[in-house]
This record gives C-alpha cells, sequence and structure tokens, in this order.
C-alpha cells in the first residue's frame, strides 16, 4: 500500500537517518528529519516572494546607478586615453570671468621654433605697473604648460607699463588652440595678472600633441635712476623654469613670491622687503637682498646664494629673517649682515639652515659691530663648515656624532670697533661630539644682548671658524 503524506496538523513520522554504504565516504549526513510540510512552508513561500519582490525593486534602482557611473566610467577612460581633459581649463572662479584671450600671430617671419617644435606664435599683454597685485600662474598638465618664465628690467624706463612678451611652440595649430589658453587677468581692483591654462590630465601616445611656453616680463625701470617700486609680485607657474635678471638695483619688490616645482629658480640679483623662493627637485641659486624675510625652500637639490640682509633696529622682537631649506641637497650661502640705523651699528638677524644627506658650508663675510645674529644650521650624514664674521659676539654649540669631536679654528684679530680690545674665546664644556662657549670682545660697552650659534650634523665633522 502506498504510503499517504501526513494531513495538516498531524506529526509526521521522522524521516530515517541516510547512511553512506560500506567504502563510501561520505561528504555529508542528514541527522535531522526535515519539517513538516503545511502552514508554515505556505506562508514562507509567501515571504520569499515578497522579497524577491522587493530584492527586484532595490536590483533596479542599483542597475540605474551602475549604468549612470558606467557611462562616467566610460567617459573618464576615454579622455584619459584620448588626451581629452576630464574638465574644462579651470582658472579659477575668479579668473575665469576676467579672461581676455590672447590674440596669436602664427609663425611669425625670423622666429624659428625650438626644441624640434613644428611651428611657433606670439602674442603680448600689458599690465598696470602701480598695480596692487602682478600675478603669473599655470594650470595643467606639464605636456600642455610647461617652459620658462624671465623676468627683467627690460620695459619702457619710467612707464607704468609691465609688458609681457609670449612665445608658444607647438606642433598642431588645432591642438594648440583646443587644448591651450593664454589669458590677460583681472579678477579684482588692483589684481592683474597672466594665465597659461591647459587640460588639468593629459594621457597620449603621440608625443607630438604638447606645448612649450616661454614667458618674458619686463618691468620698467625708474627714469631717475632710483629703484622702480612693484608693491607685489606672485608666480605660480609649476614646471616653470624661472630666470630673474640683474634687477637688484633697478627693483624693488615689497613683497615677491616665486613658486614652481620640478625646476630651478636662478636669480641674478633682486632686492625687497619680503621674498619667497619656493621650488622641488630643482636648485635655487642667486643673489638675494632683504630688509625684512627671505625664504628659500627646494627639496632633493642645491642651493647655492649670496644674501644681503638688512636691519633697520636693535628690537629683537623685528629681527631680519632668512630660512634655507633643502633636503638630499648641498647647501652653500654667503651672508652679508648690514644695519641701516644711524650708527650702521647693531642690528637683529634670525637665520636658519636646514637639509640633509648633504654638506653645509656658511660664511658671514661682513657684519656691523654689536649686532646680534640667532643662527641655527642642520644637516644629517655630512659635513658643515661654517665662518663667522670678526664682529660677532655670543654663545655657540657645535653638535657631531661622538666620533667626530667639532673643531674651532680662531686667528688674531684687530678691534672692528677700533676700541683697543682683545677677542676672548672661551670654552664650557666638550664631550665627544659637543662643543659649547662663547666669544666676546674685552672690555665691553655692549648695550644690545649677544647672540648665539647652534649648528649640528651627525656622522660627519664639523668646523666652525672665526677669521680674522
Amino acid at each position: 500500500m502506498a504510503s499517504q503524506a501526513p494531513i495538516d496538523g498531524e506529526k509526521a513520522p521522522p524521516a530515517p537517518v541516510l547512511v553512506p554504504y560500506h567504502g563510501y565516504q561520505a561528504t555529508y549526513s542528514v541527522a535531522s528529519p526535515p519539517p513538516p510540510v503545511g502552514r508554515r512552508q505556505r506562508r514562507s513561500a509567501r515571504a520569499r516572494f515578497l522579497h524577491a519582490f522587493v530584492f527586484a525593486g532595490l536590483a533596479l534602482v542599483l542597475l540605474h546607478v551602475v549604468a549612470k557611473h558606467a557611462r562616467y566610467l566610460r567617459n573618464f577612460v576615454h579622455d584619459r586615453l584620448h588626451g581629452e581633459p576630464d574638465s574644462d581649463m579651470s582658472t579659477g572662479s575668479g579668473d575665469h570671468r576676467s579672461c581676455e584671450a590672447a590674440s596669436w600671430t602664427f609663425d611669425p617671419e625670423g622666429r624659428v621654433p625650438v626644441d624640434q617644435f613644428l611651428h611657433v606664435a606670439e602674442a603680448s599683454f600689458e599690465l598696470p605697473a602701480s598695480a596692487d597685485l602682478l600675478f603669473f600662474k599655470s594650470k595643467g598638465a606639464a605636456t600642455f604648460a610647461h617652459g620658462v618664465i624671465e623676468i627683467d628690467d627690460s620695459g619702457t624706463a619710467g612707464a607704468d607699463v609691465v609688458k609681457v612678451d609670449i612665445t608658444a611652440h607647438y606642433n598642431d595649430v588645432e591642438d594648440f588652440l583646443e587644448h591651450t589658453k593664454a589669458c590677460l587677468l583681472h579678477p579684482r581692483e588692483g589684481e592683474d595678472g597672466v594665465g597659461i591654462f591647459a587640460p588639468m590630465h593629459w594621457v597620449d601616445r603621440d608625443t607630438r600633441r604638447k606645448a612649450r611656453w616661454d614667458l618674458k616680463v619686463r618691468l620698467p625701470a625708474s627714469s631717475s635712476g632710483s629703484s622702480r617700486e612693484i608693491k607685489k609680485l606672485v608666480t605660480d607657474m609649476p614646471m616653470f623654469l624661472h630666470q630673474v635678471g640683474d634687477i637688484g638695483q633697478s627693483m624693488f619688490f615689497d613683497i615677491l613670491s616665486l613658486h614652481t616645482s620640478n625646476m630651478p629658480v636662478h636669480v641674478r640679483s633682486l632686492t625687497g622687503d619680503i621674498a619667497t623662493v619656493k621650488t622641488s627637485n630643482g636648485p635655487i641659486s642667486g643673489r638675494f637682498n632683504t630688509s625684512h624675510y627671505l625664504e628659500l625652500h627646494t627639496s632633493n637639490s642645491p642651493v647655492k646664494v649670496d644674501v644681503g640682509l638688512l636691519s633697520e633696529s636693535d628690537d629683537e622682537r623685528t629681527p631680519t629673517k632668512l630660512s634655507i631649506k633643502s633636503s638630499n641637497g648641498p647647501v652653500a650661502a654667503n651672508l652679508s649682515m648690514y644695519a641701516t640705523t644711524e650708527s650702521e651699528t647693531g642690528g637683529q638677524f634670525l637665520v636658519g639652515i636646514r637639509t640633509s644627506n648633504s654638506p653645509t658650508n656658511i660664511a658671514v663675510l661682513d657684519a656691523p659691530v654689536d649686532h646680534t645674529l640667532h643662527l641655527k644650521a642642520h644637516t644629517s650624514n655630512s659635513f658643515v663648515q661654517a665662518a663667522l664674521h670678526k664682529t660677532y659676539e655670543g654663545a655657540f654649540r657645535l653638535t657631531s656624532s661622538r666620533f667626530f669631536r667639532p673643531t674651532i679654528h680662531a686667528s688674531d684679530v684687530q678691534d672692528p670697533a677700533d676700541k683697543g680690545r682683545r677677542r676672548v674665546i672661551e670654552t664650557s664644556r666638550a664631550t665627544g661630539g659637543y662643543l659649547e662657549g662663547a666669544v666676546h670682545w674685552r672690555p665691553t660697552d655692549r648695550k644690545t644682548r649677544y647672540g648665539s650659534v647652534d649648528i649640528s650634523t651627525s656622522n660627519l665633522g664639523l668646523d666652525l671658524s672665526l677669521p680674522a
């Protein structure tokens, strides 16, 4: 007789335990009876239907979102592979509205393209020299936004116009016009500048699709022979070599800021109240004069400079400051310090020099009597040589590794104040790689505070010279 299924509500007999035959390696066995088929399972079926309905709705929503992002990803990848920008050539919210595009002269007679480019274009802008801010900026991938910016005093003497000559080198005129833009910018009253713009991202196997720029900023010298004042000049141009001409006598900058990356900054001479130069993976070199603050920062590259620091008071709260920083690059700095006080003596100076894994050479070539110098210099795994001016008075602290004791070299010298004093060098502590002491002129009638010199390195020697 065939077995009957249990009636709804009756207790079903237990199902037999499945036992594999002898010699068979079972992967699983059922040791508990299955649940009876009844209302509870019918309710589960309804629940499964509702769940499936909900999941189907969610799947439609997710499918819409995925499709939307897939279109974005497709366009994003296409832009990268075919060299198109992922956004417009952004010039900044304020700058974009003020952009006046350059009027180009293509392949002018007598101009030869450089670096194996096929074509050249020229344009010019004029900026007011009396502007509160003169600025030069670039944005975009280096393929279409790199080159040289040169600043000199070749403008018309006595004029109130800064002429900016732009030369662009390229291979295809359609590429050049479609993917680059040179703008005259006037974002706000008193702010005038020039911008070079290109796609922010660019990947293309065709190396002919590129451009290079040369900017010549012609500042107007004064017609009277005195220095021409420029209120504020700022560059923010990554991948642009910066070259500043010999303008230390003809121009004076209230504020000067030069900023690039992966490129050198070379300055023949400049003078200003506040000046900052920043780059990376590129050397900084030249002659700088400042009456308030000078900052020279790079990385993985050398710094080789001659610096003039002018101090106008003996107030220790307002020293003239110098900051030099690099890494994995040598630093060589010649310092000349001057007091612009009525007596031309005294002056407050604060100097910080830092690098790593590279030698440091510091020489104070000139300094006024009774000046106050606070100098702190550091490197690592390399040698340090420092020479102070004979007018220096104050403490010194020299730190190296325990196997390389710092040394001091001193020579007889006449009193720089011509008062018949003698120089006294005292050592207060000498242990391992540490040497501490002080330098004074005796007898003294000094009224200003003494200075301090703190120089350190590791794993190599340190020499401090007190020359005649």
